[in-house]
């Protein structure tokens, strides 16, 4: 019979059969898990730079959507936003000051995302450069603005 070691006190245990088989299969399938997510990563890098790409080749072309391998597709435009933990009450001063305070008790960055995007739509701003420009938000906030590439499939 195989032993175990105590981790406790370091003294090795008899080991039960039915706790060793179970371990061994959770060990084989976090095994499985970690290529699993390995695999996934790879395929995530790939299907980024084909996205890119695509996105690329839809603005270039001027489609404002495209329908191809049974979906229709097109570019979004969005924005990722984080507020640092020391900006907080300053972007809570400054959502006051947008006549956001209702909306934002505590800093929501998915309520405050969708009002700059609302608000760069209505201006008719691009998608590039700075959201919070020109509002109480800005220099406060970590913006990136980014385009994504959406699908729906056709029916």
């Amino acid at each position: 019979m195989s032993m175990i070691e105590d981790q406790t006190d370091g003294t090795a245990v008899e080991e039960r059969p039915e706790l060793a088989a179970l371990l061994a299969k959770i060990s084989e399938l976090h095994a499985e898990k970690e290529q699993i997510a390995a695999r996934e990563k790879e395929v995530n890098k790939r299907l980024a730079s084909l996205e890119s790409t695509a996105t690329e080749l839809i603005r270039a072309g001027g489609f404002e959507r495209i329908g191809a391998a049974g979906k229709t597709w097109w570019v979004e435009d969005t924005l990722n936003l984080s507020v640092l933990k020391e900006n907080r009450e300053k972007v809570l001063e400054a959502a006051a000051k947008e006549g956001l305070r209702e909306e934002l008790m505590t800093v929501q960055t998915s309520t405050l995302k969708s009002w700059l995007l609302e608000r760069a739509k209505r201006l008719g701003r691009p998608a590039s450069g700075s959201y919070a420009e020109g509002t109480a938000f800005a220099g406060l906030l970590s913006e990136n603005p980014v385009s994504v590439l959406r699908r729906r499939t056709v029916a």
